[in-house]
């Protein structure tokens, strides 16, 4: 990326973060591209190319001779937070469960549920090329077992990433496994025993709850503010009260709200879960597709108590197929983790782990993260853009500072199940609200995924959503 397109994508996310905390409201008239080349330093040209790049967002309107202003669009009132009663209970789930993950694999659906990436945003060429470059000699040592923790040199590229936002977490505290959703399995494992409780956000990824169900573990839900993520005067009260074994929380653009914890609050957060001898497992997933300048921290950067596992994997970013994930784990639990992997699948991927690894080698993963954040921050904006044109007119919208979702608050005699058994009539696929949560909450809540093209396809099954809610 050469230094024009630098300065113009950081000029993009400094706007954006001005018009979303207010500092430029809408139908203000922003600073002229003349002032701003004056005020910063930089070309005509850039300013000009950050304007048009608004603007296709729909976040800034042209007015003839008079300049550049805020336009009303999809910087809507974010959802509002739904209390939980903090009540530990068995988890309950309907056939609707399974009916949305089938949903969320079938191609012939148009597909606003999902979470997943689109192909066509993924680093297809240069894994193509890597993939190619594997002679006869190489292949025969990469279709063996890898060590059971994982391929060295693929832990010593994730040390590496997370320098910085994970503390003092050295390649000996990784263990590669096959996905987030195994490191996150693993680590519930070897925690926790059937019947004791977890104490998750509300609301939570859907897939946790399954999983959590399978596991035949309880759960106590503390609830989530779409903005600043978990109430931590919630939290503190629950595991000052109850017995709980462990919490499974995202810190980082949390699913499904997109919700960021500030870093005062992760580390209070930490704090908090430590003094109550709580171990926290976090799903970090999400952090690599920040829109601002830096990536988040992990709780993990905020752990000299040794009680942080987190998760992660390329899944969002690299590749959802190829299966490589991780965690990082304290000492005290890396030997029972490890005990675990190795019972359930050995090891992972040693071809897959192979790919990736030389792919952060090449130096091609940072330039392509950069393009792909890019992306997916117009894609959540034309998203948004278009359930603020086309769903009923008290819909409520969080806009999110990374990831790929959209927590959508309805009218409240829109009912988020009857609305998903529509649409899938339909060919369109959504997540209702309910199978987010525990306790059968979120009624007229829905989740949007923004990881595709942004289209003709997806702007009319927004549409017919939108009429099918009477509009």
């Amino acid at each position: 990326m050469n230094k024009q397109n630098f300065l113009y994508q950081t000029l993009v996310s400094d706007l954006m973060q001005q018009i979303k905390n207010g500092t430029y409201k809408i139908g203000e008239k922003l600073p002229s591209i003349r002032a701003l080349h004056k005020k910063l330093g930089v070309s005509i040209s850039t300013v000009y190319k950050t304007y048009i790049e608004l603007e296709s967002m729909g976040v800034v309107e042209a007015r003839p001779k008079s300049g550049y202003f805020v336009k009303p669009g999809p910087l809507l009132n974010p959802p509002a937070i739904v209390k939980t009663l903090p009540v530990i209970r068995e988890i309950n789930f309907s056939s609707i469960v399974i009916a949305v993950l089938k949903d969320l694999n079938n191609p012939d659906m148009i597909q606003l549920g999902s979470s997943t990436t689109s192909h066509e945003l993924l680093p297809v060429k240069q894994l193509t090329r890597i993939t190619r470059a594997v002679n006869a000699q190489k292949m025969k040592s990469l279709i063996s077992y890898s060590m059971a923790d994982g391929n060295p040199g693929m832990k010593r590229q994730l040390a590496r990433l997370f320098m910085g936002t994970m503390g003092n977490t050295a390649r000996h505290d990784i263990i590669i496994t096959s996905g987030c959703m195994e490191a996150v399995t693993i680590s519930l494992m070897a925690l926790a025993e059937k019947n004791d409780t977890i104490l998750i956000e509300s609301p939570a990824h859907f897939g946790f709850l399954k999983l959590l169900k399978e596991l035949g573990l309880n759960i106590v839900e503390a609830p989530v503010d779409p903005i600043t993520g978990i109430d931590l005067n919630q939290f503190e009260k629950i595991v000052k009260s109850e017995k709980i074994t462990a919490c499974l929380v995202m810190s980082n653009f949390q699913n499904p709200t997109g919700a960021l914890m500030p870093e005062g609050n992760k580390k209070e957060f930490v704090k908090t879960a430590a003094e109550y001898n709580v171990p926290v497992i976090e799903d970090n997933i999400l952090s690599e597709l920040y829109y601002g300048k830096t990536r988040p921290s992990s709780l993990k950067k905020y752990d000299i108590w040794d009680n942080v596992i987190s998760c992660s994997s390329f899944s969002k970013t690299i590749a959802p197929g190829l299966r490589i994930g991780w965690l990082a784990a304290p000492e005290k639990y890396r030997k029972k983790i490890l005990s675990i992997k190795s019972g359930i699948s050995i090891s992972s991927s040693n071809l897959n782990q192979y790919i990736i690894t030389e792919f952060l080698k090449s130096g091609a993963y940072d330039r392509f993260m950069r393009t792909l954040r890019n992306k997916l921050r117009k894609q959540i904006f034309k998203v948004a853009q278009a359930v603020k044109k086309y769903f009923p007119e008290e819909t409520r919208v969080s806009m999110p500072e990374g990831g790929s979702l959209l927590w959508i608050q309805l009218p409240c005699d829109v009912n988020g199940i009857e609305l998903y058994k529509t649409a899938r009539k339909k060919q369109i696929s959504i997540i209702p609200g309910q199978v987010c949560s525990g306790s059968g909450k979120f009624k007229n809540y829905i989740r949007l995924g923004c990881g595709s093209l942004f289209d003709k396809n997806m702007e009319q099954g927004i549409k017919t959503l939108g009429k099918s809610m009477g509009i």
